[in-house]
């Protein structure tokens, strides 16, 4: 499952704003700019762990497995999910400019429970039908079980909430309109 947002990016008060000056809104460097305002909002919120709501602590467990880095959080320890965000769709957004959309997102197939997380407590099924237990790390090393149940993982909203997108969106055509505005007026002159 993706994990993405798409926007639609309404432009009919740019242009009528442009046109009255003599300039015509170019959609393609508009919707690339929203794309990469987003994305690094993107960016900052998984650095930070949470820029519109702090995000809860990974657990000790979570946090000491070596083979996702050792004390470095799963998030942010490799970087796979940030660097998946650039790599969607070849540059970490799609654009539409018929439809005048931007999309953001991932493909990565754990970014849904990162997310969105997911209820516990379920059963964690063995992955090797001749291993006969299960092989993890807690903070007091490595254990061996026949049978696991994970406690879930609470959500770490990746994307923007619905207020905070529609306000960097926007925040992304008065830069756009500003740039053009003053590029009309250094032409000009």
């Amino acid at each position: 499952m993706t994990v993405s947002m798409r926007f639609n990016v309404d432009t009919k008060q740019a242009r009528k704003r442009l046109k009255s000056i003599g300039l015509e809104l170019q959609p393609v460097t508009l919707l690339k700019l929203v794309g990469e305002r987003l994305l690094f909002w993107l960016n900052a919120n998984i650095e930070a762990g949470g820029l519109e709501r702090r995000w809860a602590p990974l657990r000790p467990n979570t946090l000491s497995n070596p083979s996702r880095g050792g004390s470095k959080p799963v998030v942010t320890g490799r970087r796979r999910l940030v660097k998946s965000f650039s790599a969607f769709g070849g540059r970490g957004y799609k654009l539409s400019t018929a439809k005048e959309t931007v999309q953001v997102g991932t493909n990565v197939d754990y970014a849904s429970y990162i997310h969105f997380g997911t209820k516990g407590p379920y059963p964690i099924p063995k992955n090797v039908s001749s291993a006969k237990v299960l092989t993890f790390w807690t903070v007091g090393g490595k254990v061996f079980a026949k049978r696991v149940t994970h406690p879930g993982l609470k959500a770490r909203p990746l994307l923007p909430s619905v207020v905070l997108a529609r306000r960097l969106v926007k925040s992304s055509l008065d830069a756009y309109m500003k740039r053009v505005v003053v590029r009309s007026k250094r032409g000009t002159s």
